[in-house]
């Protein structure tokens, strides 16, 4: 959706200022995102309940590789797929809302890739002639 907008735009040759283009992005994404974030039914897959006890099993000091195991089997990813879940271990422990805090953050860093690669494009996209007249102004 925010492709076409950005489309139609373009060939209106409507044009509006950076920041506040980047403001927009962020805002309107984070708003069609809010939706899912208190969806019950939506998770993050059918792993993420085994990650979540394999974490826990290394939070707790198991650090023999072949002895990680949840519900659904052993540990088939590298030992450093574990400690990235860890956060998230702690994180359920802290509060029974984990879930929706670390879809929340998932949505920000989303939402912020969203502006750093349009920042990215306006790099590569950039009018020579435009550089130049604000170069001397």
């Amino acid at each position: 959706m925010i492709l076409a907008v950005a489309v139609v735009m373009n060939l209106l040759n409507f044009n509006i200022k950076r920041n506040k283009l980047l403001l927009a992005l962020f805002v309107l994404n984070m708003a069609l995102s809010f939706c899912e974030l208190f969806e019950i039914t939506m998770r993050y897959g059918i792993d993420y309940n085994a990650y979540i006890q394999q974490a826990g099993a290394v939070y707790n000091g198991e650090r023999d590789y072949t002895m990680l195991s949840s519900h659904l089997g052993p540990c088939y990813y590298p030992a450093g797929h574990i400690w990235h879940y860890i956060p998230a271990y702690w994180v359920h422990l802290q509060t029974d809302h984990a879930e929706t805090i670390i879809k929340f953050g998932t949505h920000i860093i989303h939402s912020l890739l969203i502006v750093f690669v349009t920042k990215i494009s306006f790099v590569y996209t950039r009018d020579p002639k435009g550089k130049d007249e604000s170069a001397q102004a």
